[in-house]
C-alpha cells in the first residue's frame, strides 16, 4: 500500500481498512475501466464475504469516488470517477467480446428535457462494439 491510496483514503475521510486500501488502489490503478463486484473480489488479497466488499463499494459511492455503471446484461460494474467528471453523465463503452467496460469521460453528455411532469436527475450511455485488444484478436468470442 503506498502513502498516496492512503492519503485517498484519509481524504474520503474514511477509516483506514485493509481491504478498502486494495479496492482504492485497484481502482486508481485502472482508472477508466469498470470491474463487477465478482471481479473485485478476484482482485483483492484480503479475505473478504460478499456483505463486506458489498458495504465497501455502498461506501465508495456515497463519496461520489466511485460510480455505478448498468450495463446491457443488467450486471452493475463500478469506476473511478474522473476528477472534475459528472458521475452520472458521461458514457460508457461495453466491449460484447471480453466483457470490459471504459469510462469515455472526455464525452459528457447534458441531461435530455423530458416533460414537465418528470424530474430527470441523471441518465447513462452505454455504447456497445469490440475494443481493439479483442478487435486484433478475432478468435476471442464471447
Amino acid at each position: 500500500m503506498t502513502e498516496k491510496h492512503d492519503k485517498v483514503v484519509h481524504q474520503l475521510s474514511l477509516r483506514n481498512t485493509r481491504l478498502r486500501d486494495e479496492v482504492v488502489t485497484h481502482f486508481t490503478n485502472n482508472a477508466g475501466r469498470a470491474f463487477s463486484e465478482n471481479e473485485l473480489k478476484q482482485v483483492v488479497c484480503s479475505p473478504c464475504d460478499r456483505t463486506t466488499i458489498y458495504r465497501t463499494i455502498k461506501t465508495l459511492l456515497q463519496k461520489k469516488f466511485i460510480h455505478k455503471v448498468v450495463c446491457e446484461n443488467g450486471v452493475l460494474k463500478y469506476a473511478l470517477t474522473p476528477p472534475g467528471a459528472s458521475v452520472a453523465n458521461h458514457v460508457h463503452f461495453e466491449c460484447t467480446r471480453c466483457e470490459k467496460v471504459f469510462c469515455l469521460k472526455e464525452y459528457s453528455l447534458s441531461l435530455p428535457r423530458v416533460p414537465e411532469i418528470f424530474n430527470a436527475e441523471s441518465f447513462h450511455m452505454l455504447i456497445k462494439g469490440s475494443c481493439k485488444e479483442c478487435e486484433r484478436c478475432p478468435s476471442k468470442n464471447k
